[in-house]
């Protein structure tokens, strides 16, 4: 694992509240989603509510690390995809988030 992944994994973590870094583990797990299956989800698995997870989805594509076509879906952005692909993101985040 490079020091650059480290380092732009630990700056996720510190610029995501831990409910945001929940729906963006979801995320990279699903990688797109369509936006009814991802409110059930996130409510269903995650206990996260539909109003909750749509602020935090706004967030995240605000941020730059989802993107959203509305009435639609949800998709991990292709900057964040291409990083991950390059720099093991996923697994460094996983690693991190579990302790």
């Amino acid at each position: 694992m490079s020091a650059k992944a480290k380092a732009i994994a630990f700056k996720m973590l510190r610029e995501l509240s831990p409910v945001e870094l929940r729906v963006l583990l979801y995320i990279l797990r699903e990688v797109s989603v369509g936006e009814m299956i991802a409110f059930k989800e996130l409510k269903l698995k995650h206990g996260i509510e539909y109003g909750d997870a749509a602020k935090v989805f706004k967030s995240l594509v605000e941020k730059g690390y989802v993107e959203h076509v509305p009435g639609r879906c949800y998709n991990l952005s292709i900057e964040l995809r291409g990083r991950i692909v390059r720099e093991q993101i996923l697994d460094i985040m996983d690693r991190l988030a579990r302790g």
